[in-house]
């Protein structure tokens, strides 16, 4: 069990672990419209951050996976937030989603071509799911002034942009995420929207100090969640 401040997250074996990718997300993630979609809600972690800071969010999960899905709905049902959040076991692809939604959250998979293990191949491969296709499949459930908000390692930054102007969208905000403040940027926090806007905003995010403790702009980001912030 993952406990944070205001809800515990149940981890099993066979479910892809809690980590800091899905903590900075939900911590993140800039909602101004009350319905959201995570996609890929795996324990349904970002999920539950969104809806501790947003209190008039309604957040619906979607999740390939059968066992991870259950795991995000009994996560949902015994958090104080379960009556603005579910999940649906699904392909996001193949789905008949009709509801108009104002942001979709994902942590998607990682690696292209890359060599996969047996248990979390789906979670963390995109050969189910690609950018392009999640791109497109975005743009048919969003309002025209919708959004996508995710994290990813750097070096796919120039996948991210390539597959979300072909379904429309444009980056609307950008954070890259350092280890130090010294260390190169390995992951980053990005938001791609349908309005068109051709400039974006863009900072950077130090996760540690060089002593190993937490840097103040990480606590600054996270200290809602984590207890022993």
């Amino acid at each position: 069990m993952f406990r944070f401040k205001q809800f515990n997250v149940k981890q099993n074996s066979n479910t892809f672990k809690i980590g800091t990718d899905s903590v900075l997300l939900g911590s993140w993630a800039s909602i101004g419209q009350n319905r959201i979609l995570d996609v890929g809600t795996g324990t349904g972690i970002i999920s539950l951050m969104i809806a501790q800071r947003f209190p008039d969010a309604i957040i619906r999960g979607i999740e390939i996976d059968p066992e991870s899905a259950k795991l995000a709905n009994y996560n949902f049902a015994n958090s104080k937030f379960c009556n603005r959040l579910s999940c649906i076991n699904e392909d996001f692809l193949k789905s008949d989603y009709m509801d108009e939604i104002d942001h979709i959250v994902s942590n998607p998979p990682y690696f292209t071509n890359s060599t996969k293990s047996e248990k979390l191949s789906i979670a963390r491969h995109d050969d189910l799911m690609s950018l392009d296709a999640f791109f497109e499949k975005s743009a048919s459930v969003l309002t025209k002034k919708g959004d996508v908000q995710m994290i990813l390692p750097i070096q796919r930054i120039e996948d991210l942009m390539r597959a979300g102007g072909q379904s429309g969208f444009s980056l609307s905000r950008v954070t890259k995420v350092k280890d130090r403040l010294k260390s190169s940027p390995k992951r980053i926090l990005a938001r791609f929207s349908l309005n068109g806007k051709q400039n974006h905003d863009e900072d950077e995010l130090i996760l540690k100090n060089e002593d190993g403790s937490f840097h103040d702009q990480y606590t600054d980001l996270t200290n809602s969640f984590h207890p022993f912030l």
